[in-house]
């Protein structure tokens, strides 16, 4: 029940970021307009990172629904699959996060400044 309860939540969650991801500057931008910080300027990487995280949530999850599948059927334990297929994700998406935040000194030093 908590593995078919953990793959729903990240089917929704998957299903919700797909499109912020997507157009990640935009988006980035609504957020910091909304603390009343800098206008954050998009780089050249910032759209194909964007794409790499929300392809990324669909390939982690599909592996961690297989995976959990399996173990179900198998009569194994597989909570732990979508929670790990969180983790490996969420460590992607700070990573690849990182390199867009910085990739614009500008909209860290308003953050700084604050």
């Amino acid at each position: 029940m908590v593995t078919v309860t953990l793959l729903t939540l990240g089917g929704l969650w998957v299903l919700q970021g797909f499109a912020g991801y997507i157009d990640l500057a935009a988006n980035i931008n609504l957020a910091a307009e909304k603390m009343g910080v800098g206008r954050f300027t998009a780089s050249e990487s910032t759209r194909p990172i964007g794409i790499a995280i929300a392809v990324s949530s669909v390939v982690l999850y599909l592996v961690s629904l297989a995976i959990s599948v399996s173990l179900l059927r198998a009569r194994r334990i597989a909570f732990w699959v979508p929670l790990a297929g969180w983790a490996l994700w969420a460590i992607l998406a700070v990573i690849l996060m990182f390199i867009v935040f910085t990739s614009d000194p500008a909209f860290i030093t308003s953050f700084s400044n604050r």
